[in-house]
C-alpha cells in the first residue's frame, strides 16, 4: 500500500499488522517491491543456482527489500515441520533442500551431505567464497582466513498446541516479533548469518571463507554429525558459533524400587549427593566474580533483587548465589518416568523407567562423571535388598565447552556488538545440550565464538518461540562487521 507521504508499507492481511515500512528517498521502487515479495518459491532446482525473477541485478536496491526477502524465505524455512523423528523425516529433507537453494541463491556453493546413519537427516554444507584480495605479486595465492560457522535446521516439535497463539508453522508478525518454531532455534538465525555474507559479497567486501555446517539432529543428539564432518572435513583456521552439555538415561524396575534410588541423588535442597561429584569444579577466581558483580550492576531486576526490594526466586538462597548456581555449577534433573502398560491406578507395574540428565561443568572430567553415576546408583539400589534388578543405560554424552574471553575472535565480536548496540555485551554462562560445539572446536583446531541473536524471553522449545525483529536485524549486522574486523588479525 502506498501511503499519502511515500512510504510504501507492507501489511500482513490474516493480522492487519504492519510487517514492513519502506522508506522513498532515492532507490528503484520496483527493486524494493520485487525484491520485498520474492517468493521463494522461485528459487531454482538443485542443479541451479537461484536467480531472482523480474529484479534487474544491476540496480542497487533498497536495504528493506534485503530485509523483506529474509524475512520471506525465513516464513518459508519455517513452514517445513522439520522435527527430527521418524514421522517427520520427508519433511525434514525438503526442508534441507530448501535451505540448500536459498543459500545457492544467496551465492554460496551449497550441497547435501548424507548422514552416515541410516535415517537420519542430512547435513547442509555451504560455502561463501570471499571476494579475492588483489595478489602481493602474479606467483602467490591471495591468502585470507576461512570461518566455519554451525548451526541446525531441525526443530523440537510443537508440543500443547493450544498454547501456541498461531500456527507454529506459519511464521506470524507482531508488535515487532516474530513468532514461529525455529524462529529463534535456530532458523532465523542461521538465515541471517548467511544473509551478512551474502550482503558482504555483492558489495563486493567478504574478506573471510565462510563454510557454514547446519545439521539436522542437533535436538535429538547430533547422531552422524562427527562421522559426516570427519568423511567430508574441509580445513579451517578459525572460529565457530554454538553452545553445549550431557544427557544420562537410567533404566530400572519396578516402580517403588526405581523412586528410592531417584530420591538417593539428591538431598532436599536439591544438591547433589553423588560422592565426589563437585571435586573436579574450577574455583570461582575474582575475574569471574567481577562479571557477575557487573550483571548485577546493569540488569535492575537483578539490582533490586540483591538490594532486598523485591521477592528472591528462593528465601534461603542468595540471588547472587541463585545466579551463579544456574551458570556455573553442575546439576542433576530427573525428567521423566515411565510404566509400561495402560494408565491405570489399580495395576502394578513389572518395570519402570526414568530418565535423568546431568549438565557438567569445567574442569569437570565426562568419563569420571558416568562412572561416578554409575557407581552411585548401583551401590543404591543394591540396599534395597530387592529381587528386581536395574540397568543403566547412558544414550547421549557431551563434553563441556567454555568461550576463552581473551581470545581475539571474542574481543572483536565484543567490539561489533558494542558499536551496533551501543552497550558493551555482558559475557554469561549457560546450561545447553549439543555436543557438536567441543567436536568442533577440537576437530579444526579453532577457537569457537558463540553468538546467540535471541534473548532468554524468547521461549525457545516452548510454545509461542518467538525472536525480535530488532535482534535478528542487528544480529546480522553484527555478523557482518564481525567478518571485516576478522580479516585484518594475524593468520
Amino acid at each position: 500500500m502506498c501511503a499519502g507521504d511515500g512510504t510504501i508499507r507492507v501489511w500482513h492481511t490474516p493480522t492487519l499488522s504492519l510487517v514492513y515500512l519502506l522508506h522513498p528517498p532515492h532507490d528503484n521502487i520496483g527493486d524494493i517491491l520485487s525484491l520485498a515479495w520474492l517468493p521463494s518459491d522461485s528459487l531454482e532446482d538443485d542443479d541451479h543456482v537461484g536467480h531472482r525473477r523480474g529484479v534487474g541485478m544491476g540496480h542497487a536496491a533498497h536495504e528493506g527489500g534485503r530485509r523483506g526477502e529474509l524475512f520471506h524465505t525465513l516464513a518459508k524455512f519455517v513452514s517445513f515441520k522439520t522435527v527430527a523423528d521418524s514421522p517427520h523425516r520427508e519433511d525434514c529433507r525438503q526442508g534441507a533442500l530448501y535451505l540448500k537453494r536459498v543459500l545457492r541463491s544467496f551465492g554460496a556453493e551449497a550441497s547435501l551431505l548424507p548422514n552416515p546413519i541410516e535415517g537420519k537427516n542430512p547435513i547442509v554444507l555451504a560455502t561463501f567464497r570471499a571476494n579475492a584480495p588483489p595478489r602481493p605479486n602474479r606467483f602467490e595465492a591471495p591468502r585470507r582466513k576461512r570461518v566455519l560457522c554451525y548451526g541446525h535446521y531441525d526443530v523440537v516439535p510443537a508440543s500443547a498446541p493450544e498454547m501456541w497463539g498461531t500456527d507454529p508453522f506459519a511464521m506470524h508478525g507482531k508488535d515487532g516479533w516474530l513468532y514461529g518454531r525455529g524462529v529463534s532455534d535456530n532458523k532465523g538465525p542461521v538465515l541471517a548469518v548467511a544473509a551478512a555474507a551474502a550482503e558482504r559479497r555483492r558489495k563486493q567486501e567478504m574478506d573471510v571463507d565462510l563454510v557454514m555446517v547446519i545439521e539436522g539432529e542437533e535436538e535429538t543428539g547430533s547422531a552422524g554429525f562427527q562421522e559426516a564432518v570427519r568423511k567430508n572435513r574441509v580445513a579451517s583456521s578459525n572460529p565457530e558459533f554454538t553452545h553445549s552439555g550431557i544427557w544420562g538415561g537410567v533404566t530400572s524396575e519396578p516402580l517403588n524400587d526405581l523412586i528410592r534410588v531417584l530420591a538417593s541423588l539428591t538431598d532436599n535442597r536439591g544438591a547433589v549427593r553423588i560422592p565426589g561429584f563437585l571435586d573436579g569444579v574450577r574455583k570461582l577466581l575474582p575475574t569471574e566474580q567481577k562479571l557477575y558483580d557487573e550483571l548485577f550492576l546493569r540488569t535492575d531486576g537483578l539490582q533490586q533483587h540483591r538490594d532486598g526490594k523485591s521477592m528472591v526466586p528462593s528465601p534461603t538462597l542468595d540471588p547472587m548465589q541463585s545466579l551463579i548456581n544456574r551458570w556455573r555449577q553442575p546439576a542433576l534433573s530427573v525428567h521423566k518416568v515411565e510404566v509400561p502398560g495402560p494408565a491405570q491406578k489399580t495395576l502394578i507395574p513389572n518395570s519402570a523407567t526414568a530418565s535423568v540428565s546431568i549438565r557438567i561443568v569445567p574442569d569437570q572430567s565426562l568419563d569420571d562423571i558416568v562412572k561416578m553415576l554409575k557407581a552411585h546408583l548401583e551401590k543404591a539400589f543394591a540396599t534395597l535388598e530387592t529381587t528386581n534388578t536395574l540397568s543403566i543405560d547412558i544414550n547421549h554424552v557431551a563434553d563441556w565447552w567454555l568461550g576463552d574471553l581473551s581470545s581475539p575472535y571474542v574481543a572483536a565480536m565484543s567490539s561489533c556488538i558494542s558499536s551496533q548496540w551501543n552497550i558493551d555485551p555482558l559475557f554469561i554462562r549457560e546450561g545447553g545440550s549439543i555436543p557438536s560445539l567441543p567436536f568442533l572446536e577440537r576437530e579444526f583446531g579453532a577457537d569457537a565464538v558463540h553468538f546467540p541473536m535471541g534473548t532468554s524471553s524468547d521461549s525457545a522449545h516452548l510454545p509461542d518461540e518467538r525472536i525480535r525483529v530488532l535482534n535478528l536485524e542487528n544480529g546480522k549486522a553484527i555478523v557482518s562487521k564481525w567478518f571485516t574486523k576478522l580479516a585484518s588479525l594475524p593468520i
